[in-house]
Protein backbone atom coordinates (compact mmCIF):
# COMPACT_ATOMS: atom_id res chain seq x y z
CA UNK A 1 0.00 0.00 0.00
CA UNK A 2 2.83 2.31 -0.19
CA UNK A 3 6.62 2.78 1.08
CA UNK A 4 8.27 4.52 4.18
CA UNK A 5 12.01 5.20 4.48
CA UNK A 6 14.67 7.70 4.23
CA UNK A 7 18.26 7.88 1.65
CA UNK A 8 21.32 9.03 2.48
CA UNK A 9 24.40 9.71 -0.50
CA UNK A 10 27.25 11.42 1.11
CA UNK A 11 30.55 12.58 -1.49
CA UNK A 12 28.96 10.56 -3.93
CA UNK A 13 31.71 11.31 -7.29
CA UNK A 14 29.54 12.40 -9.81
CA UNK A 15 32.16 11.38 -12.75
CA UNK A 16 29.83 8.05 -12.33
CA UNK A 17 27.49 10.51 -14.83
CA UNK A 18 30.14 10.43 -18.10
CA UNK A 19 31.71 6.57 -16.97
CA UNK A 20 27.18 5.45 -17.53
CA UNK A 21 27.09 8.36 -20.66
CA UNK A 22 24.40 10.47 -18.85
CA UNK A 23 25.65 13.64 -19.00
CA UNK A 24 28.90 15.18 -19.43
CA UNK A 25 30.27 15.88 -16.20
CA UNK A 26 33.86 15.57 -15.26
CA UNK A 27 33.98 16.50 -11.85
CA UNK A 28 31.96 17.14 -8.70
CA UNK A 29 30.37 15.90 -5.61
CA UNK A 30 26.97 15.26 -3.99
CA UNK A 31 25.39 15.34 -0.64
CA UNK A 32 21.64 14.29 -0.57
CA UNK A 33 19.33 13.27 1.97
CA UNK A 34 16.09 12.13 1.39
CA UNK A 35 13.01 10.71 3.81
CA UNK A 36 9.68 9.52 2.52
CA UNK A 37 6.00 8.18 3.39
CA UNK A 38 3.79 7.02 0.38
CA UNK A 39 1.21 5.46 2.29
CA UNK A 40 -2.36 6.91 1.57
CA UNK A 41 -3.52 9.38 4.13
CA UNK A 42 0.70 10.40 5.02
CA UNK A 43 1.81 10.73 2.03
CA UNK A 44 4.19 13.31 1.89
CA UNK A 45 8.56 13.90 0.91
CA UNK A 46 11.40 15.82 1.53
CA UNK A 47 14.41 15.82 -0.47
CA UNK A 48 17.39 18.37 -0.20
CA UNK A 49 20.51 17.72 -2.70
CA UNK A 50 23.84 20.01 -2.59
CA UNK A 51 26.32 19.67 -5.35
CA UNK A 52 29.59 21.51 -5.50
CA UNK A 53 32.59 22.07 -7.90
CA UNK A 54 30.89 20.65 -10.69
CA UNK A 55 33.04 20.62 -14.17
CA UNK A 56 31.95 19.63 -17.97
CA UNK A 57 33.36 18.12 -20.33
CA UNK A 58 34.97 20.27 -23.28
CA UNK A 59 34.31 23.03 -21.46
CA UNK A 60 36.99 26.49 -21.61
CA UNK A 61 40.39 25.70 -20.01
CA UNK A 62 39.36 28.87 -17.98
CA UNK A 63 35.97 27.80 -16.78
CA UNK A 64 35.18 27.92 -13.21
CA UNK A 65 33.09 24.89 -11.35
CA UNK A 66 28.92 24.65 -10.25
CA UNK A 67 27.56 24.68 -7.51
CA UNK A 68 23.88 23.50 -7.08
CA UNK A 69 21.75 23.64 -3.97
CA UNK A 70 17.80 21.43 -4.61
CA UNK A 71 15.30 21.82 -1.84
CA UNK A 72 12.07 19.97 -2.54
CA UNK A 73 8.61 19.18 -0.40
CA UNK A 74 5.85 16.89 -1.34
CA UNK A 75 2.99 17.46 1.45
CA UNK A 76 0.59 14.72 -0.66
CA UNK A 77 -1.06 16.69 -3.02
CA UNK A 78 1.71 18.83 -4.59
CA UNK A 79 5.15 18.99 -5.40
CA UNK A 80 7.44 21.75 -4.73
CA UNK A 81 10.97 22.14 -5.94
CA UNK A 82 13.49 25.29 -5.59
CA UNK A 83 17.14 25.30 -7.30
CA UNK A 84 19.89 27.89 -7.43
CA UNK A 85 22.83 27.24 -9.75
CA UNK A 86 25.79 29.37 -8.55
CA UNK A 87 29.70 29.82 -9.75
CA UNK A 88 31.69 32.01 -10.97
CA UNK A 89 28.76 33.97 -13.37
CA UNK A 90 27.19 37.07 -11.51
CA UNK A 91 23.98 36.38 -9.63
CA UNK A 92 22.62 33.04 -8.75
CA UNK A 93 19.98 31.04 -11.37
CA UNK A 94 17.13 30.49 -9.55
CA UNK A 95 14.59 28.09 -10.54
CA UNK A 96 11.35 26.95 -9.13
CA UNK A 97 8.85 24.43 -10.06
CA UNK A 98 5.27 23.69 -8.51
CA UNK A 99 3.51 20.83 -10.13
CA UNK A 100 0.49 18.31 -8.54
CA UNK A 101 1.36 15.13 -7.44
CA UNK A 102 -0.51 12.01 -5.61
CA UNK A 103 -0.11 9.15 -4.38
CA UNK A 104 -0.89 6.60 -6.88
CA UNK A 105 -1.34 2.53 -7.03
CA UNK A 106 1.28 0.72 -5.91
CA UNK A 107 2.75 3.52 -3.64
CA UNK A 108 4.49 5.39 -6.62
CA UNK A 109 3.24 8.88 -6.87
CA UNK A 110 1.07 9.85 -9.94
CA UNK A 111 0.83 13.40 -11.95
CA UNK A 112 -2.73 14.00 -13.57
CA UNK A 113 -2.09 14.62 -17.07
CA UNK A 114 -4.21 17.45 -16.89
CA UNK A 115 -3.03 19.07 -13.51
CA UNK A 116 -2.21 22.69 -13.66
CA UNK A 117 1.68 23.35 -13.21
CA UNK A 118 3.70 26.76 -12.26
CA UNK A 119 7.48 27.42 -12.47
CA UNK A 120 9.81 30.00 -13.16
CA UNK A 121 13.44 30.36 -14.40
CA UNK A 122 15.14 33.83 -13.91
CA UNK A 123 18.87 34.86 -13.89
CA UNK A 124 20.90 38.42 -14.18
CA UNK A 125 24.44 38.25 -14.54
CA UNK A 126 27.56 38.99 -17.08
CA UNK A 127 27.04 35.96 -19.90
CA UNK A 128 30.80 35.85 -20.59
CA UNK A 129 31.49 34.31 -17.28
CA UNK A 130 28.69 31.64 -17.60
CA UNK A 131 30.00 31.25 -21.45
CA UNK A 132 32.98 29.89 -20.45
CA UNK A 133 31.56 26.40 -19.44
CA UNK A 134 29.93 26.09 -22.68
CA UNK A 135 32.33 23.21 -24.72
CA UNK A 136 32.25 25.86 -28.06
CA UNK A 137 36.07 27.22 -28.23
CA UNK A 138 35.78 28.68 -31.31
CA UNK A 139 32.81 31.29 -30.39
CA UNK A 140 32.96 33.75 -27.76
CA UNK A 141 29.76 35.08 -26.44
CA UNK A 142 29.61 38.33 -23.66
CA UNK A 143 26.93 40.75 -22.46
CA UNK A 144 24.50 41.87 -19.76
CA UNK A 145 22.07 38.99 -19.63
CA UNK A 146 18.34 38.87 -18.34
CA UNK A 147 16.54 35.66 -17.97
CA UNK A 148 12.90 35.76 -16.83
CA UNK A 149 10.67 32.47 -18.13
CA UNK A 150 7.55 30.95 -17.23
CA UNK A 151 6.23 28.00 -17.15
CA UNK A 152 1.97 27.20 -16.95
CA UNK A 153 -0.63 25.43 -18.17
CA UNK A 154 -0.91 21.72 -17.73
CA UNK A 155 1.16 18.17 -17.70
CA UNK A 156 0.03 17.64 -21.38
CA UNK A 157 -0.38 21.24 -22.23
CA UNK A 158 2.39 23.07 -21.11
CA UNK A 159 3.44 26.50 -22.05
CA UNK A 160 6.53 28.52 -21.44
CA UNK A 161 6.09 32.30 -21.42
CA UNK A 162 8.77 35.17 -21.04
CA UNK A 163 12.02 36.69 -21.85
CA UNK A 164 15.62 36.76 -22.40
CA UNK A 165 17.74 39.59 -23.70
CA UNK A 166 21.16 40.48 -23.76
CA UNK A 167 22.27 44.06 -24.12
CA UNK A 168 26.38 45.67 -24.55
CA UNK A 169 26.97 42.56 -25.98
CA UNK A 170 29.91 41.02 -28.15
CA UNK A 171 29.61 37.81 -30.14
CA UNK A 172 33.41 36.32 -31.61
CA UNK A 173 33.54 33.74 -34.35
CA UNK A 174 37.66 32.93 -33.84
CA UNK A 175 37.78 30.68 -36.93
CA UNK A 176 35.75 33.38 -39.56
CA UNK A 177 36.96 36.42 -37.61
CA UNK A 178 33.38 37.86 -37.37
CA UNK A 179 33.14 40.32 -35.10
CA UNK A 180 30.14 42.11 -33.64
CA UNK A 181 29.64 44.94 -31.32
CA UNK A 182 27.54 46.71 -28.91
CA UNK A 183 25.42 43.34 -29.82
CA UNK A 184 21.81 43.50 -28.72
CA UNK A 185 19.03 40.56 -28.57
CA UNK A 186 15.83 40.42 -27.25
CA UNK A 187 14.60 37.56 -26.90
CA UNK A 188 10.17 36.92 -25.85
CA UNK A 189 7.94 34.09 -25.81
CA UNK A 190 4.64 34.04 -26.11
CA UNK A 191 2.09 31.83 -24.02
CA UNK A 192 0.70 29.91 -27.75
CA UNK A 193 4.59 29.42 -28.05
CA UNK A 194 6.03 31.74 -30.81
CA UNK A 195 9.54 32.63 -29.88
CA UNK A 196 9.56 35.66 -31.20
CA UNK A 197 13.90 37.18 -31.65
CA UNK A 198 15.27 40.76 -32.82
CA UNK A 199 19.07 40.75 -32.87
CA UNK A 200 20.57 44.53 -33.68
CA UNK A 201 24.56 44.80 -34.11
CA UNK A 202 27.57 46.57 -35.47
CA UNK A 203 30.53 44.53 -36.78
CA UNK A 204 32.95 46.00 -34.59
CA UNK A 205 33.10 49.67 -37.00
CA UNK A 206 29.96 51.24 -38.77
CA UNK A 207 28.68 48.16 -40.46
CA UNK A 208 25.31 47.04 -39.40
CA UNK A 209 23.48 43.39 -38.97
CA UNK A 210 20.07 43.41 -38.21
CA UNK A 211 17.67 40.17 -37.92
CA UNK A 212 14.20 39.28 -36.67
CA UNK A 213 13.25 35.77 -36.21
CA UNK A 214 9.72 34.35 -35.35
CA UNK A 215 9.63 30.52 -34.47
CA UNK A 216 6.00 28.88 -34.14
CA UNK A 217 6.32 26.21 -32.12
CA UNK A 218 2.31 25.25 -31.75
CA UNK A 219 0.78 23.16 -34.09
CA UNK A 220 1.94 20.00 -35.84
CA UNK A 221 5.00 21.26 -37.72
CA UNK A 222 7.15 23.75 -36.11
CA UNK A 223 7.67 26.55 -38.27
CA UNK A 224 10.28 29.68 -38.67
CA UNK A 225 10.36 32.71 -40.28
CA UNK A 226 14.09 34.72 -40.24
CA UNK A 227 14.42 37.86 -42.43
CA UNK A 228 18.13 39.20 -41.92
CA UNK A 229 19.58 42.56 -43.77
CA UNK A 230 23.45 43.54 -43.59
CA UNK A 231 24.65 46.99 -44.31
CA UNK A 232 28.37 47.12 -45.39
CA UNK A 233 29.27 44.92 -42.32
CA UNK A 234 32.75 43.10 -42.26
CA UNK A 235 31.75 39.48 -41.44
CA UNK A 236 34.68 37.86 -42.55
CA UNK A 237 38.07 38.74 -41.21
CA UNK A 238 41.16 35.90 -42.08
CA UNK A 239 44.51 36.26 -42.71
CA UNK A 240 43.74 34.77 -46.15
CA UNK A 241 40.39 36.39 -46.83
CA UNK A 242 38.74 39.73 -45.67
CA UNK A 243 34.81 40.43 -46.50
CA UNK A 244 33.00 43.22 -46.15
CA UNK A 245 29.05 42.10 -47.28
CA UNK A 246 25.69 44.02 -47.77
CA UNK A 247 22.34 42.33 -48.88
CA UNK A 248 18.73 41.11 -47.57
CA UNK A 249 18.27 36.98 -46.35
CA UNK A 250 15.14 35.26 -45.80
CA UNK A 251 14.84 31.93 -44.07
CA UNK A 252 11.03 30.69 -43.84
CA UNK A 253 9.10 27.25 -44.11
CA UNK A 254 8.16 24.59 -41.57
CA UNK A 255 11.52 23.46 -40.01
CA UNK A 256 11.69 20.03 -42.44
CA UNK A 257 11.63 21.82 -45.16
CA UNK A 258 13.32 24.98 -45.25
CA UNK A 259 14.06 27.55 -47.64
CA UNK A 260 16.42 30.24 -47.99
CA UNK A 261 16.28 33.10 -50.17
CA UNK A 262 18.29 36.58 -50.70
CA UNK A 263 20.99 38.67 -52.69
CA UNK A 264 24.18 39.51 -51.28
CA UNK A 265 26.20 41.89 -52.25
CA UNK A 266 30.21 41.97 -51.37
CA UNK A 267 31.08 45.67 -51.31
CA UNK A 268 34.93 44.75 -50.99
CA UNK A 269 37.00 41.55 -50.38
CA UNK A 270 40.81 40.76 -50.85
CA UNK A 271 41.30 37.32 -51.07
CA UNK A 272 45.33 36.92 -49.64
CA UNK A 273 47.35 33.83 -51.62
CA UNK A 274 49.06 33.05 -48.26
CA UNK A 275 49.71 29.49 -47.07
CA UNK A 276 47.98 30.63 -43.67
CA UNK A 277 46.67 27.74 -42.19
CA UNK A 278 48.80 24.30 -41.17
CA UNK A 279 48.66 21.05 -43.07
CA UNK A 280 45.82 19.04 -41.82
CA UNK A 281 45.81 15.55 -41.26
CA UNK A 282 43.85 13.06 -43.45
CA UNK A 283 40.49 12.07 -42.58
CA UNK A 284 40.86 7.68 -42.50
CA UNK A 285 36.40 7.80 -43.38
CA UNK A 286 35.15 3.80 -42.21
CA UNK A 287 37.64 3.33 -39.31
CA UNK A 288 35.80 2.33 -36.50
CA UNK A 289 37.00 1.01 -33.40
CA UNK A 290 36.84 -2.76 -32.64
CA UNK A 291 34.13 -3.25 -29.69
CA UNK A 292 32.60 0.49 -29.77
CA UNK A 293 29.10 0.78 -30.42
CA UNK A 294 27.91 1.86 -33.61
CA UNK A 295 27.27 5.63 -34.78
CA UNK A 296 23.79 6.44 -34.55
CA UNK A 297 22.70 8.67 -37.36
CA UNK A 298 22.06 12.31 -36.46
CA UNK A 299 18.14 12.49 -37.21
CA UNK A 300 18.22 15.15 -39.56
CA UNK A 301 18.49 13.43 -42.95
CA UNK A 302 14.99 14.54 -43.32
CA UNK A 303 15.12 17.86 -43.07
CA UNK A 304 15.79 19.87 -46.35
CA UNK A 305 17.10 23.80 -46.76
CA UNK A 306 16.64 24.90 -50.44
CA UNK A 307 18.95 27.95 -51.87
CA UNK A 308 17.79 30.77 -53.90
CA UNK A 309 20.87 33.16 -53.65
CA UNK A 310 22.19 35.32 -55.90
CA UNK A 311 26.17 36.95 -54.91
CA UNK A 312 27.04 39.83 -56.64
CA UNK A 313 30.26 42.10 -56.92
CA UNK A 314 30.62 44.74 -58.99
CA UNK A 315 34.57 45.93 -58.37
CA UNK A 316 36.60 46.02 -55.17
CA UNK A 317 37.10 42.55 -55.34
CA UNK A 318 41.04 41.72 -55.32
CA UNK A 319 43.17 39.13 -55.12
CA UNK A 320 46.55 39.96 -53.93
CA UNK A 321 49.78 37.04 -53.17
CA UNK A 322 52.47 35.49 -54.81
CA UNK A 323 53.17 38.46 -57.24
CA UNK A 324 49.39 38.66 -57.93
CA UNK A 325 47.68 42.12 -57.91
CA UNK A 326 44.24 41.61 -59.23
CA UNK A 327 40.72 42.96 -59.25
CA UNK A 328 37.62 40.55 -59.79
CA UNK A 329 33.74 41.28 -60.23
CA UNK A 330 31.32 38.43 -59.77
CA UNK A 331 27.86 37.40 -60.61
CA UNK A 332 26.94 33.82 -59.25
CA UNK A 333 23.41 32.14 -58.22
CA UNK A 334 22.88 29.06 -56.19
CA UNK A 335 19.80 27.22 -56.19
CA UNK A 336 19.44 23.47 -55.44
CA UNK A 337 19.80 22.43 -51.65
CA UNK A 338 22.49 22.94 -49.05
CA UNK A 339 23.54 19.36 -49.10
CA UNK A 340 23.94 19.71 -52.92
CA UNK A 341 23.95 23.00 -54.26
CA UNK A 342 24.05 24.47 -57.49
CA UNK A 343 26.72 27.16 -58.58
CA UNK A 344 25.83 29.03 -61.99
CA UNK A 345 27.52 32.25 -63.33
CA UNK A 346 31.09 33.82 -63.53
CA UNK A 347 34.21 35.55 -61.89
CA UNK A 348 35.90 37.87 -64.42
CA UNK A 349 39.02 39.88 -64.15
CA UNK A 350 38.91 43.79 -64.24
CA UNK A 351 42.21 44.29 -63.96
CA UNK A 352 45.44 42.95 -62.72
CA UNK A 353 49.11 41.77 -63.15
CA UNK A 354 51.32 39.36 -61.97
CA UNK A 355 55.33 39.76 -61.13
CA UNK A 356 57.25 37.00 -61.61
CA UNK A 357 60.77 37.08 -60.53
CA UNK A 358 60.46 40.82 -60.59
CA UNK A 359 59.00 41.40 -64.53
CA UNK A 360 55.60 42.18 -64.57
CA UNK A 361 52.86 40.04 -66.60
CA UNK A 362 49.58 41.56 -67.16
CA UNK A 363 46.43 40.00 -66.57
CA UNK A 364 44.96 40.15 -69.84
CA UNK A 365 42.23 37.46 -69.70
CA UNK A 366 40.88 36.05 -66.32
CA UNK A 367 37.33 34.11 -66.38
CA UNK A 368 36.14 31.41 -63.80
CA UNK A 369 32.63 29.62 -65.01
CA UNK A 370 30.40 27.52 -62.84
CA UNK A 371 28.32 25.53 -65.16
CA UNK A 372 25.91 24.09 -62.25
CA UNK A 373 27.09 20.62 -62.78
CA UNK A 374 26.51 18.20 -59.71
CA UNK A 375 30.24 18.95 -58.49
CA UNK A 376 31.60 22.87 -58.31
CA UNK A 377 34.32 22.43 -60.07
CA UNK A 378 34.30 25.73 -62.36
CA UNK A 379 36.24 26.42 -65.85
CA UNK A 380 39.81 28.42 -65.66
CA UNK A 381 40.38 30.63 -68.48
CA UNK A 382 43.39 32.76 -67.35
CA UNK A 383 46.27 34.63 -69.62
CA UNK A 384 48.94 36.39 -68.29
CA UNK A 385 50.79 38.27 -71.00
CA UNK A 386 53.55 39.84 -71.32
CA UNK A 387 56.23 41.63 -73.96
CA UNK A 388 60.02 41.71 -74.00
CA UNK A 389 62.76 41.15 -76.46
CA UNK A 390 60.55 41.56 -79.73
CA UNK A 391 58.63 38.28 -77.80
CA UNK A 392 54.49 38.52 -76.86
CA UNK A 393 54.87 35.83 -73.99
CA UNK A 394 51.79 34.31 -72.64
CA UNK A 395 51.80 31.90 -69.29
CA UNK A 396 48.19 30.19 -69.71
CA UNK A 397 45.83 28.29 -66.79
CA UNK A 398 43.01 26.95 -68.25
CA UNK A 399 40.71 23.48 -67.39
CA UNK A 400 38.73 22.54 -64.36
CA UNK A 401 40.03 23.76 -60.58
CA UNK A 402 40.07 20.48 -59.71
CA UNK A 403 42.55 19.47 -62.46
CA UNK A 404 44.21 22.74 -64.45
CA UNK A 405 46.85 23.04 -67.15
CA UNK A 406 49.55 24.88 -67.24
CA UNK A 407 51.11 25.75 -70.30
CA UNK A 408 53.32 28.48 -72.74
CA UNK A 409 52.67 30.45 -75.12
CA UNK A 410 54.32 32.98 -77.77
CA UNK A 411 54.41 35.36 -80.91
CA UNK A 412 55.90 34.52 -82.72
CA UNK A 413 55.57 30.94 -81.85
CA UNK A 414 58.18 29.45 -79.69
CA UNK A 415 58.69 26.05 -78.06
CA UNK A 416 56.65 26.45 -74.56
CA UNK A 417 59.79 25.77 -72.73
CA UNK A 418 61.73 28.73 -74.47
CA UNK A 419 58.68 31.39 -73.72
CA UNK A 420 59.70 32.04 -69.93
CA UNK A 421 63.55 32.24 -70.57
CA UNK A 422 62.79 34.79 -73.80
CA UNK A 423 60.98 37.42 -71.85
CA UNK A 424 62.40 36.91 -68.66
CA UNK A 425 66.07 37.06 -69.10
CA UNK A 426 65.68 37.99 -73.07
CA UNK A 427 67.93 34.64 -74.03
CA UNK A 428 67.56 30.80 -74.83
CA UNK A 429 67.18 28.22 -72.88
CA UNK A 430 70.46 27.00 -73.13
CA UNK A 431 71.60 30.25 -73.00
CA UNK A 432 70.18 30.60 -68.99
CA UNK A 433 73.34 30.62 -66.24
CA UNK A 434 73.13 28.19 -63.49
CA UNK A 435 71.26 30.69 -61.24
CA UNK A 436 69.09 31.90 -63.63
CA UNK A 437 67.62 28.49 -63.93
CA UNK A 438 67.12 28.18 -61.00
CA UNK A 439 65.50 31.11 -59.71
CA UNK A 440 63.24 29.99 -63.04
CA UNK A 441 61.93 26.99 -61.53
CA UNK A 442 61.92 28.38 -58.19
CA UNK A 443 59.75 31.14 -58.84
CA UNK A 444 57.12 28.81 -61.52
CA UNK A 445 57.10 25.85 -58.40
CA UNK A 446 56.21 28.30 -55.64
CA UNK A 447 53.58 30.23 -57.72
CA UNK A 448 51.59 27.54 -59.10
CA UNK A 449 52.71 24.41 -57.10
CA UNK A 450 50.89 23.46 -53.93
CA UNK A 451 53.93 22.45 -52.08
CA UNK A 452 56.97 24.59 -50.95
CA UNK A 453 59.49 25.50 -53.62
CA UNK A 454 62.16 23.93 -55.00
CA UNK A 455 64.87 25.78 -53.14
CA UNK A 456 62.25 25.43 -49.69
CA UNK A 457 62.79 21.55 -50.41
CA UNK A 458 66.61 21.44 -51.04
CA UNK A 459 66.91 23.79 -47.27
CA UNK A 460 64.57 21.44 -45.40
CA UNK A 461 66.40 18.53 -46.55
CA UNK A 462 69.81 19.91 -45.77
CA UNK A 463 68.66 20.71 -42.42
CA UNK A 464 69.54 24.48 -43.15
CA UNK A 465 67.87 27.48 -41.90
CA UNK A 466 68.74 29.52 -44.71
CA UNK A 467 69.66 28.67 -48.66
CA UNK A 468 69.27 31.40 -51.01
CA UNK A 469 70.26 32.39 -54.34
CA UNK A 470 70.35 36.26 -55.35
CA UNK A 471 71.69 37.88 -58.59
CA UNK A 472 70.52 37.65 -61.93
CA UNK A 473 73.50 37.20 -64.03
CA UNK A 474 76.45 35.57 -64.25
CA UNK A 475 78.56 38.19 -63.23
CA UNK A 476 76.65 38.99 -59.68
CA UNK A 477 74.65 35.84 -58.88
CA UNK A 478 75.80 34.06 -55.33
CA UNK A 479 74.34 31.38 -52.98
CA UNK A 480 74.06 31.93 -49.38
CA UNK A 481 73.29 29.06 -46.71
CA UNK A 482 73.55 29.20 -42.87
CA UNK A 483 72.11 27.68 -39.84
CA UNK A 484 71.21 29.16 -36.23
CA UNK A 485 74.00 26.57 -34.15
CA UNK A 486 72.31 28.16 -31.17
CA UNK A 487 69.98 30.55 -29.42
CA UNK A 488 71.28 34.27 -30.94
CA UNK A 489 73.99 32.80 -33.23
CA UNK A 490 74.27 32.49 -36.81
CA UNK A 491 76.48 31.00 -39.16
CA UNK A 492 77.06 30.95 -42.57
CA UNK A 493 78.60 30.96 -46.02
CA UNK A 494 78.63 33.35 -48.97
CA UNK A 495 79.57 31.55 -52.51
CA UNK A 496 79.47 34.17 -55.31
CA UNK A 497 78.92 31.69 -58.92
CA UNK A 498 80.78 34.26 -60.84
CA UNK A 499 84.11 34.21 -59.60
CA UNK A 500 83.59 36.84 -56.96
CA UNK A 501 85.17 34.51 -53.99
CA UNK A 502 83.16 32.91 -50.66
CA UNK A 503 82.78 34.43 -47.54
CA UNK A 504 81.62 33.05 -43.80
CA UNK A 505 79.63 35.50 -41.91
CA UNK A 506 79.07 35.29 -37.71
CA UNK A 507 76.20 36.84 -36.09
CA UNK A 508 75.67 37.11 -32.40
CA UNK A 509 72.84 38.75 -30.77
CA UNK A 510 74.81 39.90 -27.58
CA UNK A 511 71.44 42.04 -26.05
CA UNK A 512 67.74 42.28 -27.13
CA UNK A 513 68.26 44.00 -29.72
CA UNK A 514 72.32 44.59 -30.39
CA UNK A 515 74.11 42.09 -33.18
CA UNK A 516 77.31 41.78 -33.65
CA UNK A 517 78.23 40.64 -37.24
CA UNK A 518 81.85 39.51 -38.55
CA UNK A 519 82.71 38.53 -42.21
CA UNK A 520 86.14 36.82 -43.15
CA UNK A 521 86.67 36.57 -47.00
CA UNK A 522 88.34 33.87 -49.18
CA UNK A 523 90.91 36.38 -50.15
CA UNK A 524 91.73 37.71 -47.33
CA UNK A 525 89.16 40.84 -46.54
CA UNK A 526 86.88 40.89 -43.58
CA UNK A 527 84.66 43.73 -41.64
CA UNK A 528 83.11 43.59 -38.22
CA UNK A 529 79.96 45.34 -37.15
CA UNK A 530 77.24 45.99 -34.69
CA UNK A 531 73.60 46.41 -35.40
CA UNK A 532 70.88 48.01 -33.61
CA UNK A 533 67.76 47.08 -33.76
CA UNK A 534 64.05 48.85 -32.47
CA UNK A 535 60.45 47.24 -33.54
CA UNK A 536 57.98 49.54 -32.79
Amino acid sequence: GGFTGDLTLSRLSLDILQRWDVAPVTAGLVDAGADFDTRPGRARANLTAQARGLGFEQSQPEAGSLDIDLDSRWDGTRFDANATVSGDFGDPLRARLVLPLRPGQGGIPDVPPRGEIDGSIAWTGQLGDLWTLVPAPGHVLDGQAELDLRLGGTINDPRVAGRADLTGGQYQNLDAGTILTDLTIRTSIAEDGTVNVALDALDGAKGKVNARTALHLGGDQPSLDLTAEIDKATLVRRDDVTAQISGNLALAGPVSDLALKGRLEIDKAEVRLVNATPPQVVDLEGIRIKGAPVAKADGNGDSVLSLDLNIRAERNSFARGRGLDSEWKMDLAVTGNAAAPVVTGSIEKVRGQLELLGHPFDLARGKVTFDGGNKIDPLLDVALEREADGIHGSILVEGRASDPRLSFASIPALPEDEVLPRVLFGQSKQSLTGAQAIQLATGIATLFGEGPGTLDVLREAAGLDVLRVDGQSADDASVTIGRNIADGVFIGTHQGLGGQGSAVTVEVEVFDGVVVDTELGQQGGSNIGVTLRKDF
